[in-house]
């Protein structure tokens, strides 16, 4: 993970597009991931599910109902059944954005603007992550890989070592030494507005923010750390 924080020589933490510019449009579209990096973003994250015949989609929530036009799972629709869909934007306002694959993602973003894959879809033991491991291993970008599901990420790992990892806390997990040795991480995405932060060494682990912390905390946050913002309109302490 160094390759995206500590080896950055930087003003102002790393800044990720969280589901790429939801605050100006559609979550998770690919309009709303250029967009991001052409703000000031230094990445997108993305979160991905299954299509009911095996298709990476991308799509933060387990309904459709939220952001797109249809109704329903996503696991339960084939991926022309949701490619058939138009994404809407945050107020409802249906676009001409439609939900994209994985591999549209990788298309459309810029060479020099960072992935993060978060993988939403539950039961580890059955989801095909092949063609997610293929698509992040032979990138010519940087990616990571993140999830709330360390087991999920630990499989993960074993099969594609080359790819950064992350695992998502919230306070579920024990064990952090042992768990990031099994993850083979230095790096923790600790959702800090949901619990208090683990006593951890901050040597070893650097600590990444979901969202923009309350201005009075800016001091306290090291360059190296991420920021997860929903709105680009504010980058802190401007492009760096």
């Amino acid at each position: 993970m160094t390759h995206f924080y500590r080896a950055r020589t930087r003003q102002r933490p790393f800044v990720w597009g969280h589901r790429g510019w939801p605050a100006r449009y559609p979550e998770n579209s690919l309009t709303g991931f250029v967009e991001a990096f052409r703000a000031g973003a230094d990445g997108v994250e993305c979160d991905v599910r299954l299509s009911r015949d095996g298709v990476w989609v991308v799509m933060h929530d387990y309904l459709t109902d939220r952001t797109t036009t249809l109704s329903g799972a996503v696991m339960e629709k084939t991926w022309a059944e949701l490619r058939s869909g138009r994404l809407k934007t945050a107020d409802g306002q249906v676009t001409a954005d439609r939900i994209p694959r994985l591999e549209d993602v990788f298309h459309a973003l810029h060479p020099k603007s960072a992935l993060n894959i978060e993988i939403k879809t539950p039961l580890p033991s059955r989801v095909p992550l092949d063609r997610l491991g293929e698509l992040a291993s032979t990138a010519d970008r940087p990616v990571m890989v993140s999830s709330f599901d360390w087991i999920l990420l630990e499989i993960f790992h074993r099969r594609f070592p080359a790819v950064p990892v992350v695992p998502l806390g919230s306070g579920r997990w024990t064990d952090w030494a042992s768990w990031l040795t099994r993850l083979g991480t230095q790096t923790v995405h600790w959702d800090w507005e949901y619990s208090p932060l683990p006593a951890f060494d901050r040597h070893t682990v650097e600590v990444g923010w979901f969202n923009l912390p309350r201005w009075e905390d800016r001091d306290t946050v090291h360059p190296a750390d991420a920021w997860f913002l929903d709105d680009l309109a504010v980058l802190p302490s401007g492009p760096g």
